[in-house]
């Protein structure tokens, strides 16, 4: 998209298949209701996080040709489905067209951070978008990944997801994020958040991490999930105004696409 402000961009998606309909236009928060409530104060009281969730078990299952991580209620953590979803944002990453899906233009050296492993699934395509741009100049690419929980860790050690190995310039932070993201880390190129378990509360505190984070660069990407108030429409697009408003003022430009 065009950058405003510092020239860097953020660019969430609007949603996951089986969530509130997507689309690219937003609507306006309503005026306060007769109880003196904004739709946005009601919007951030739905409290949708799981605090427990690192100090419980997670599990990968495998349903049909599909694999699921569960945390310990059932719940989908993430979804092998949400494939084409990662792949959008890798490439958003990357300042890639989607519709011709070359790496030819890829940056080489480019520096990367995804907060939150899951299945690794976005993680597994950036180390594509890597490899194809390695093989055409060499470069020293750097790919962060910030993951909290002990299960999931030690998933990714078992499916060689460890420095040193055959991925490419690849640093793991383990540990929650309010506490690895400090001063001796980035600034970074392309940045995507999607964790589980958090409150909202939470991703605004990320974004205040930004200005530190993301490089003050043109091509520079913050990308996350939308996931806010998934089972209604309605806030669901209140939130996307809210966090644009966030973002804006911290002088990027915003561009909310359905996937």
């Amino acid at each position: 998209g065009s950058s405003v402000g510092s020239g860097r961009a953020a660019h969430p998606s609007q949603g996951r298949p089986g969530q509130a309909p997507a689309s690219r236009d937003v609507v306006p928060p309503r005026p306060a209701a007769a109880g003196g409530q904004s739709s946005e104060d009601r919007l951030y009281q739905v409290d949708s996080s799981k605090p427990d969730y690192l100090s419980n078990p997670v599990k990968y299952v495998a349903t049909g040709s599909q694999e699921v991580l569960l945390d310990k209620d059932g719940d989908a953590v993430m979804m092998e489905w949400e494939t084409p979803l990662m792949r959008r944002h890798a490439y958003q990453l990357f300042n890639i067209d989607l519709s011709s899906g070359k790496h030819a233009a890829v940056d080489s050296d480019r520096q990367v951070l995804n907060v939150g492993f899951g299945m690794g699934i976005i993680d597994g395509f950036i180390q594509e978008i890597f490899a194809a741009g390695n093989a055409a100049s060499g470069g020293k690419p750097m790919h962060s990944i910030v993951e909290a929980h002990e299960g999931v860790l030690g998933n990714m050690k078992q499916g060689g997801w460890v420095p040193g190995g055959q991925k490419i310039g690849l640093q793991v932070l383990g540990g929650r994020w309010q506490d690895v993201l400090n001063g001796n880390v980035g600034p970074f190129d392309g940045i995507f958040f999607d964790t589980f378990g958090e409150k909202e509360d939470d991703i605004l505190t990320f974004f205040g991490l930004l200005p530190k984070l993301l490089k003050r660069k043109p091509d520079a990407v913050f990308s996350f999930f939308n996931g806010f108030a998934p089972d209604n429409e309605f806030f669901h697009r209140v939130a996307a105004v809210t966090l644009r408003q966030h973002l804006v003022r911290l002088g990027l430009s915003v561009t909310f696409r359905s996937c």
